[in-house]
């Protein structure tokens, strides 16, 4: 793993980079209180045909800005991201979203950023359908930040892995889930806090309908025990002109982490496949 960092978009990005600039570039965007480096187990299997290319997002990692992270929005990041992008010179990629960062993969893909060649959405969804559900994420994602300031990353960590989502990980091998968690609880907690409002699902845009649009080849990725995220993906599916839902037997929403093996046979099939037909699971 090579690490480096730039400036666009008003911001110091951290960028982890795994295999040959020569080869096809892969873009990863973590979830929410990971960071670039998360991707390893995935970008390691994948390194020897593509370049794996996976930047601390916003609030996380190495990645900060000289100004107020609360200051900035959804839409803001995505344009920052966008930035950072064109500065490491990438005009061609397939894009690669776990969670959060699944969110902003879509809404970036989205736009006429470059030549995207193809999307993976990991445990992804299009946001809220209504004002009223937005608004009542945002309020409840502020409270969860107010107690992520207060109470500590580390603290707020382990009340975070304890949600339901989450079961299915703790069955990890203790030793490589600690390997995964390694420089999670040294993450900023003003930072992340406003990582969790500014980036949260009371932030995003509502892009269900947009998905009409897309004409980009899209794998939609979800665990077998993942029910919230396995029926939000089925409705994405429907409205994907090229879409396909693969499920992943025994797993739950952290397919990175759960099964990084088959993530990345799934990720590689992909894109020796597209472009996709419309098609469905």
């Amino acid at each position: 793993m090579t690490t480096y960092r730039i400036i666009a978009g008003r911001l110091v990005w951290q960028i982890q980079t795994w295999g040959n600039p020569d080869h096809p570039p892969l873009v990863f965007l973590h979830g929410f209180t990971w960071d670039g480096a998360s991707w390893a187990e995935v970008a390691e299997r994948l390194s020897d045909r593509y370049y794996c290319v996976a930047p601390d997002l916003p609030g996380h990692g190495d990645s900060w800005s000289p100004e107020p992270v609360s200051d900035w929005s959804f839409t803001r990041v995505v344009d920052s991201l966008e930035e950072a992008l064109q500065e490491v010179g990438l005009t061609r990629a397939h894009l690669v979203g776990y969670s959060m960062g699944g969110r902003l993969a879509l809404q970036l893909a989205l736009r006429p950023v470059f030549g995207l060649d193809g999307l993976v959405l990991i445990g992804a969804s299009t946001g809220l359908a209504t004002v009223e559900e937005r608004q009542a994420r945002v309020q409840s994602d502020a409270e969860l930040a107010q107690r992520l300031v207060a109470e500590g990353t580390e603290a707020f960590l382990e009340r975070w892995m304890a949600q339901p989502l989450f079961d299915s990980l703790r069955g990890t091998d203790p030793e490589r889930l600690a390997r995964l968690n390694s420089g999670r609880s040294g993450q900023d907690p003003v930072e992340l806090a406003a990582a969790l409002v500014t980036m949260g699902t009371g932030g995003q845009p509502y892009l269900l309908e947009a998905l009409e649009g897309l004409d980009t080849p899209t794998l939609l990725v979800v665990g077998e025990h993942d029910a919230k995220f396995r029926a939000l993906n089925e409705q994405m599916l429907a409205r994907l002109p090229q879409g396909r839902l693969e499920v992943v037997p025994g797993c739950g929403h952290s397919v990175p982490f759960e099964r990084p093996e088959e993530l990345s046979a799934l990720i590689s099939a992909f894109i020796a496949e597209a472009p996709l037909a419309s098609s469905s699971t």
